[in-house]
């Protein structure tokens, strides 16, 4: 019975990873109760509990704080400022939108950032008579680049973080370095490649130096009642992580409840600025990962891993940095996150390390970086994917790879040089 439950889990995780012509979340749904279904019959005890409260109520949190903040214009304000501010340089203005996605991404998580940001930034291009697909997709890889460098930018840094008590400092302090120096080098690298195709003539320069972008603000009154609750609660993650202790789910659902309830809206329609089929999704690939856990799969496999790495912790740290980067190619970022957690639980305690793993970070840029090579491997890219089809700009899953491909790699290369500078060579 239990290999009826890896062959149905294995047939899910292609399905739902494979294409974005299939909703994932009935997929993953009808794949755990199958599962819930094998293992009933066969008496085998279900990890129902696997799924993580503190990781929904975050998930909930960044959501309704995203959307709030969205609808007051705040993200189209943002782009046309700054674009206007750059007197319409087509280089310069691409560079600001990918800052942007960033550091948004980096504060309200990169999918919900690209929800808002895309139709701005489509905008913006047909302004400036810029190429859109290739600008949407730089978009979608330095919003997953931004989410990487703190515990609420990505759905997969927030569900490690709170499944091994991760704080938001200790994911900042740690990979926000090295996400800088990524950033600085993927800029450049399309300053020197890239600068010919972004170059704007003289004509639709004074196109966007007629914009006002304080019209862009369409609710400045929410805007300023839901600033102060949001600033609070990013203070409570950034300062009050000794307090919290594992609980940044709570902070932020009370925070976005409070912002919610301080910009007057009921509390039905806060409950519709979540994306319930994203929970339901979570949930699901939870329950399969349960099943999985049912057996010895994970304790076989994470034994195997160890022998073979012979105890060597640099070994280990840079094998799960590339092979997970591979694995993220083909396998959706939330799904691939909840699959290695049993594994990760198993490998970790057989390393004494000072301070937090150096194993967790390698897990989450590996995730990231490898999202960043698949049009549908990361959540960030499928919003992307779905917006530009919806603005009849369809993006081809190929041209994304081949893009995003030398990125990701020189990504690799130096987050590899990293790792092993900080974790190993200096200690």
């Amino acid at each position: 019975m239990y290999n009826i439950i890896i062959i149905v889990c294995a047939i899910i995780f292609i399905l739902i990873s494979s294409t974005g012509l299939i909703n994932k979340t009935p997929v993953a749904m009808l794949g755990a109760c199958v599962v819930m279904l094998i293992a009933a019959v066969a008496n085998f005890p279900i990890q129902i509990v696997a799924i993580n409260l503190n990781v929904i109520l975050m998930l909930m949190g960044i959501m309704i704080i995203g959307d709030i903040l969205a609808n007051t214009g705040v993200f189209e304000w943002a782009a046309i400022a700054s674009a206007k501010k750059l007197r319409g340089n087509g280089l310069l203005t691409v560079t600001a939108l990918m800052f942007i996605a960033a550091g948004a991404s980096a504060l309200f998580s990169n999918p919900v950032t690209l929800v808002y940001l895309i139709p701005v930034t489509i905008l913006l291009a047909q302004i400036l008579d810029l190429p859109i697909r290739p600008l949407l997709a730089m978009q979608a890889f330095f919003a997953n680049l931004g989410g990487s460098a703190t515990l609420i930018g990505s759905p997969s840094n927030f569900i490690i973080g709170s499944h091994f008590n991760i704080t938001f400092m200790q994911v900042f302090w740690n990979l926000m370095p090295l996400i800088l120096v990524i950033g600085a080098i993927w800029i450049f690298l399309i300053w020197i490649f890239k600068w010919q195709i972004f170059a704007v003539p003289t004509g639709k320069r004074e196109h966007i130096m007629k914009a006002l972008p304080e019209k862009a603000i369409t609710d400045a009154k929410t805007l300023k009642r839901a600033l102060i609750p949001i600033l609070l609660t990013l203070a409570t993650l950034v300062f009050g992580a000794r307090w919290i202790s594992g609980n940044a789910g709570v902070v932020l659902l009370t925070g976005a409840l409070l912002a919610g309830f301080i910009c007057r809206f009921k509390v039905k329609s806060l409950l519709q600025k979540i994306n319930w089929s994203v929970i339901m999704f979570y949930g699901s690939v939870c329950l399969l990962v349960g099943g999985l856990e049912a057996g010895a799969l994970f304790h076989n496999l994470g034994e195997y891993i160890y022998d073979y790495s012979g105890g060597n912790l640099m070994w280990l740290t840079l094998a799960t940095l590339w092979g997970v980067a591979f694995l993220a190619i083909f396998i959706e970022n939330i799904a691939l996150t909840v699959l290695m957690l049993p594994l990760f639980q198993l490998l970790a305690p057989k390393f004494s390390h000072s301070g937090t793993h150096p194993l967790f970070w390698a897990l989450m840029l590996g995730i990231m970086l490898g999202g960043c090579v698949s049009l549908y491997g990361a959540s960030a890219n499928f919003a992307m994917a779905r917006l530009a089809t919806r603005n009849r700009y369809k993006m081809s899953g190929v041209k994304f790879l081949a893009g995003g491909f030398p990125l990701v790699f020189i990504g690799l290369l130096v987050a590899t040089a990293w790792l092993c500078l900080r974790y190993f060579v200096t200690k």
